[in-house]
């Protein structure tokens, strides 16, 4: 039976904890080291490319597009195959462990795949709105092959991607992937497997930790080496490659050897406050820890050692504490801080007012005598004691300098909500744009893609598709950022009212409403299938707004019905903003650089395309509201 619509200022739909394949994470900012950027000039960085290969400066956007089109200038890598021309590119360096980052755009249909160490692939394919996706969908490790099995079971160790985060063909998408090479013994022989330690498409986690343990199906060879080239398969279909980065891995991590400690206890106001208050306790330790401390709150610690550095080169260290954090009621209060000192050079100052901070340095191969001291002064006494250290080197990985132990608690099970039944209305703090809406809701639809709204202005934040929100956080324990996360590639749209009025065509769009704009929130209500409507007041305007999935889930139709007075054209929705906008030859619009496509009805009013700070802007003028008028767009990706 169908849900009657009624007004609603809040709505929560009961959800049960699910055993789901994916769990959402929230972004987290990570210093690191640059990488090494594949230069896209010419093909110098490849070995003999062939003549399907070639550097352009952009590919001409085509809305689904059927072919790639590349457009003269650098920058961009092209691969358009022909009979007498399709050739695998392979890099002019070889690499064992790597952490490789790169864009892709495949038009429709299209097949092609990365080959680390020109062996194990990452498939790259059109397989946008793919419900099920298999290995042989984007983002899936291929499947390995060997005519000697059994008839039927030629292929074997495939292995899908967690959720399809696919986006249309003609867009730009991304591929962050962690690699580790087999390891052989002195003897040749191998002696670990190659394993894929993570594979980010579309910023979704794909996979983690798939050991593969031997060349895929199509890789050129089928022996396994510790050092071998990367692969750009071009013998199957169009693509194109940009922003090609990496990172390869051979040095070895950095070591702390004969450390020891003293720990001093007092209400220290700063380090040199601190370094200057009678010693407690002292003794060896077998790494940093502030478990030596003999205290969880007011207390300092001073570690000495030595630092063993086996690969010379440029190293970042961050220093972090987990007493440290965001929560507003600590601004500009001091609760520690640390200073860590190797050799004669002062890396890093930690001025306790962010959980974190970063110095580099550069360091020789040998001993290097070391230095970390902090403190730690709580307005009130936490168990929160953690302290981490960890370091990155010129070819060598992330790692942990600080005692790894396991967490106090195991970490709970996934806590989500499942829209595959109904659609779903969410009440939850989000987070966007570098900042955590506290109005907003998610809303989950049964055709698999999602959105979530920003009630304090009308704003259609973010979309995604896949499995919908995690809500562990939110509702295991007390919670802590109280986050509902997506659970699929995210798509962020906009973070700035949607309406707004413009009394010339120079005025800046707003990035929030006033008291002077008369936003009210009227609520929401349900429609018959138990989708959303949203209700508000703006400049005296009533507005009625729906989003709902449109072309079996591969897009999302916004319209907006407003009733008001004859504004004199001044009122005007902000369809997109980009870097860049372009009209295309069937109507629609490329937006930021082939993010996303916009198409509008065809009984729009004529559309305004103007240039602004950061891009530009695509708007529709709303006109006279005398009665009612209807605004409506369609968003693909």
């Amino acid at each position: 039976m169908g849900k009657s619509p009624a007004m609603l200022l809040a709505l929560s739909l009961c959800a049960a904890p699910l055993a789901g394949p994916l769990r959402a994470q929230a972004p987290i900012a990570v210093a690191e080291l640059p990488f090494e950027e594949v230069p896209l000039d010419d093909l110098s960085a490849f070995r003999s490319p062939g003549a399907n290969w070639q550097v352009a400066g952009r590919i001409e956007p085509g809305r689904l597009c059927d072919e790639l089109v590349p457009v003269a200038g650098t920058g961009v890598l092209a691969n358009v195959p022909r009979p007498e021309a399709a050739s695998d590119l392979f890099s002019a360096w070889e690499h064992g462990d790597i952490e490789l980052e790169l864009e892709f755009l495949v038009p429709r249909g299209s097949n092609s795949g990365v080959y680390l160490q020109g062996r194990y692939e990452v498939q790259i394919f059109d397989s946008w709105g793919v419900r099920s996706p298999t290995f042989a969908d984007a983002g899936g490790i291929y499947q390995r092959w060997d005519e000697s099995r059994p008839e039927g079971r030629y292929g074997f160790e495939g292995h899908a991607a967690r959720v399809n985060a696919s986006r249309a063909p003609g867009l730009w998408q991304t591929l962050h992937i962690v690699f580790q090479a087999p390891r052989f013994d002195d003897a040749g022989n191998k002696v670990a497997n190659a394993r894929f330690v993570r594979v980010v498409h579309n910023g979704t986690v794909v996979h983690e930790n798939v050991d593969v343990t031997g060349p895929t199906r199509a890789s050129p060879f089928e022996d396994e080496r510790p050092l071998a080239p990367l692969m750009l398969q071009g013998d199957h279909g169009p693509v194109a490659f940009r922003n090609i980065r990496y990172k390869r891995y051979d040095g070895e991590p950095l070591r702390l050897v004969d450390l020891r400690y003293r720990a001093f206890h007092g209400e220290f106001e700063s380090l040199d406050e601190a370094a200057g208050g009678e010693v407690v306790r002292e003794g060896r330790a077998t790494g940093l820890t502030s478990a030596v401390a003999g205290a969880t709150d007011e207390f300092a610690l001073d570690y000495e050692g030595t630092l063993s550095v086996a690969t010379a080169g440029r190293y970042l260290f961050e220093l972090g504490f987990d007493w440290v954090t965001d929560d507003p009621q600590f601004a500009g209060v001091v609760v520690g801080g640390g200073r860590l000192v190797i050799g004669d050079q002062e890396v890093l100052v930690h001025d306790g007012l962010v959980p974190s901070a970063t110095g580099e340095v550069d360091l020789g191969a040998g001993e290097h005598p070391f230095s970390l001291f902090y403190f730690k002064k709580r307005p009130w006494i936490s168990d929160w004691v953690g302290v981490s250290l960890m370091a990155e080197g010129t070819h060598v990985e992330r790692h942990a300098l600080h005692e790894v132990g396991a967490p106090a608690a195991p970490p709970p099970g996934l806590i989500g909500v499942d829209a595959s039944a109904e659609p779903v209305v969410q009440r939850g703090f989000v987070r966007h744009a570098e900042r955590t809406w506290t109005r907003a809701v998610s809303i989950g639809d049964p055709q698999g893609v999602h959105y979530a709204y920003d009630l304090g202005q009308g704003t259609l934040l973010y979309a995604w598709r896949g499995p919908f929100i995690e809500t562990t956080d939110m509702w295991h324990d007390r919670g802590y950022e109280q986050l509902a996360l997506p659970r699929g590639s995210v798509l962020p749209i906009a973070d700035s009212p949607s309406l707004a009025t413009l009394v010339d065509d120079n005025q800046p769009w707003p990035d929030s409403l006033h008291e002077e704009d008369g936003y009210t929130l009227r609520g929401y209500s349900l429609d018959e299938a138990g989708r959303p409507a949203f209700h508000y007041q703006l400049r005296g305007f009533e507005v009625d707004e729906r989003i709902r999935p449109a072309h079996d889930g591969r897009a999302l139709r916004r319209e907006l019905r407003l009733r008001g007075p004859d504004d004199g054209g001044a009122l005007y929705l902000r369809v997109a903003h980009g870097e860049a906008i372009r009209h295309l030859e069937d109507g629609s619009y490329a937006v930021g650089d082939l993010r996303y496509y916009v198409t509008l009805e065809p009984d729009a009013p004529a559309p305004v395309l103007r240039s602004v700070a950061g891009g530009e802007e695509l708007l529709l003028p709303v006109g006279s509201v005398d009665g009612a008028r209807t605004l409506a767009y369609t968003i693909f990706w």
